[in-house]
């Protein structure tokens, strides 16, 4: 697929183009006979087509006659890709890129670097990128097409570039500033052409992490080796200086944070789980600098500790001994003071290894486990509580069912008044069915409730009571249709009803969260991808919302120039210009969050969706800032320097 100022051209596998001059709102279509595409660019009103038999076609009439360029044989031989940049359409194979010109000839260059992971082409040549997961090296490079040299401009080793991958996820050039993001964490910055660099964050939006909120302006995420902190309220962040990879011996990615306690801006406790038996990482780490640094706990270390409660004077873990056949496993508690050794507590023996879960409430911790009862392996779904920091143990509550095999899950919620809402799936009868209940937390008695619908809490689980979050994600099956359907609930508790409010859709299954004290939701992505700030009375709406994300309202380029002293351009994409009326220009510095709306702009079209606007910018002091675009209720924001 591919987009000009004119018209949007899409190819299929199977003869078919598609062209459409009103952005996709109608297509035409041409069908070629014996063409199955791989590739389809335009230049002006010129479509290109690279086929599955490797020939390269052009048209200029839309499809009623087709010219081949000449290709040379090495082309395509092996492996090959193909992009359009600007007016310039290159295919790369192997170590060579091969130019379509202006006159329909082909140039070959080629070059020396090894598994390049991104490239683009310019007037005078080519910029391209790889990095090496074994040095955990990044290259940059500039080939220069009229001498044919090729210069290693940048290679930077930093131990801080770490995943599951290491790759170049894209490149992008604007005048003499280039933005390289990496597929693990970090986004790079250089103003003079791959000179000199700096990172502009470590962003943990390719593989997750947890998000914390402590005020306003303090964020944190929770990596899966280091802890990333924001003082601007999410707009940035920045990566701790210790990092839970040991690279001696070749070795990398031993450890990962499992999950983290006693959190605050500045203090919080973190367990650890392994991936390399040999590594002298610890179990647990503490931090006095909100993760900038971490530091080792003082015990000698075994196995992979879970959270079982947060006492306030200190926490209590769990951890997992294996003994006989069939996976029967032991469950041991310790209790643990921050720089002091584990104090063995007590144990429950026989658990089941698929399932064990805790919740505290004040000063009682509940458990929930599955438990081999004989010799049979007859299980017991079962509740035991403890009163006395896990000194000792008592059973509550059994769940007696021959057909019940063992808690498949269980979803909890704590209300202030004393009781812990539960939704429990159990396996009987070879399905999954849901049941609901209400633990008294004065008498240790479990009522049987009847609930429409699963709760899906997610972070704030065991710090918040349901009345401090208030609103959720619900699941709810329709047996009709075979479907689940995720809704934005807000949750009360009525003396001991559990009650909810359907607020509206959640297709995406994002996660709210009550923005502190605030009446603001921050919305999570389903795998942790991106978080905003939303009304909570815009819940109702905000499938609406979000499907405007995807068809760009409006989108603003890279301003131009950048840095800047006096005046900026910024190019736009927008999905139509008839609510062009409404849109508002801001300026925020991101270092304070000052922002000023931009009153006094020039604006001009190219054509329905494409637009620029220009601006001055010499009363504003030096710095770093977004400028903001908003129709309506959209928004969205380029980053823009101003130097003097």
């Amino acid at each position: 697929m591919d987009a000009s100022d004119s018209f949007v051209v899409m190819a299929s596998l199977f003869e078919d183009i598609l062209i459409s001059s009103n952005v996709g709102k109608s297509w035409d279509r041409i069908k070629v006979e014996g063409k199955y595409f791989r590739y389809v660019f335009i230049i002006e009103d010129r479509i290109y087509t690279i086929d599955k038999n490797n020939s390269i076609d052009y048209t200029d009439d839309f499809g009623k006659s087709w010219t081949n360029i000449k290709t040379p044989e090495e082309l395509f031989d092996g492996i090959y890709v193909a992009q359009r940049d600007e007016n310039i359409i290159t295919i790369r194979n192997r170590n060579s890129f091969f130019r379509i010109n202006i006159d329909q000839t082909i140039t070959k260059f080629d070059f020396n670097a090894e598994s390049i992971h991104k490239y683009k082409a310019n007037e005078d040549g080519y910029t391209f990128v790889n990095a090496n997961p074994e040095t955990r090296e990044i290259r940059y490079y500039d080939y220069n097409i009229e001498n044919e040299t090729e210069e290693l401009v940048f290679n930077k080793k930093n131990n801080f570039f770490h995943g599951t991958t290491f790759r170049i996820y894209s490149i992008e050039e604007d005048e003499n500033l280039v933005f390289i993001t990496l597929e693990n964490k970090a986004i790079m910055k250089s103003i003079d052409y791959g000179k000199t660099w700096e990172v502009v964050t470590y962003t943990p939006i390719f593989d997750g992490g947890r998000l914390k909120v402590f005020d306003e302006k303090n964020w944190s995420i929770v990596g899966s080796s280091l802890v990333f902190k924001s003082t601007d309220g999410g707009v940035t962040f920045k990566p701790g200086k210790d990092v839970l990879i040991d690279t001696s011996d070749s070795k990398r990615s031993v450890a990962s944070i499992k999950s983290f306690h006693y959190f605050t801006k500045d203090s919080a406790v973190y367990l650890i789980t392994h991936g390399d038996n040999h590594s002298n990482l610890k179990d647990i780490y503490t931090t006095n600098d909100g993760g900038n640094t971490l530091i080792e706990g003082t015990f000698s270390s075994f196995g992979s500790y879970a959270f079982v409660a947060d006492m306030q004077t200190h926490l209590i873990l769990s951890n997992e001994k294996f003994y006989g056949a069939g996976g029967i496993t032991t469950n041991v508690f310790y209790k643990y003071d921050e720089g002091k050794e584990l104090d063995s507590l007590n144990s429950i023996d026989s658990v089941y290894t698929n399932f064990f879960q805790t919740i505290h409430f004040n000063d009682k911790v509940y458990m929930f486990y599955s438990q081999i009862e004989n010799d049979q392996g007859k299980l017991s779904a079962k509740i035991a509580a403890s009163s006395d920091g896990m000194k000792t143990i008592k059973e509550i509550y059994s769940f007696n069912d021959d057909n019940l095999i063992t808690f498949s899950s269980v979803r909890k919620l704590k209300s202030k008044n004393g009781n812990i809402y539960f939704v429990v799936q159990v396996l009987k009868d070879n399905a999954i069915t849901s049941n609901y209940y209400r633990l008294d937390t004065e008498t240790d008695i479990v009522y049987s409730v009847e609930t429409p619908f699963s709760i899906v809490s997610g972070y704030y689980l065991d710090d918040v009571f349901v009345e401090d979050q208030g609103y959720f994600t619900a699941q709810e099956f329709v047996i009709e249709d075979n479907l689940t359907i995720n809704k934005f609930v807000e949750v009360k508790v009525e003396g001991t009803e559990f009650v909810y409010d359907t607020l509206g859709d959640n297709n995406k299954n994002l996660l709210p969260l009550k923005f502190m004290d605030s009446d603001k939701v921050i919305l999570i992505g389903s795998q942790y991808q991106y978080w905003k700030q939303i009304e909570p009375d815009r819940l109702t709406s905000v499938e609406q919302t979000e499907s405007r994300t995807e068809n760009l309202p409006i989108y603003p380029f890279a301003p131009s120039p950048n840095p800047a002293k006096e005046k900026i351009k910024v190019k736009f994409y927008t999905e139509s210009m008839e609510k062009i009326d409404n849109l508002k220009v801001h300026l925020v510095n991101i270092a304070t969050g000052t922002k000023v709306e931009i009153k006094d702009y020039d604006i001009s079209f190219t054509n329905n969706w494409n637009g620029e606007i220009a601006f001055d910018i010499s009363d504003f002091s030096i710095g770093s800032y977004l400028i903001n675009l908003s129709i309506d209720d959209y928004n969205r924001s380029s980053k823009l320097i101003i130097t003097k």
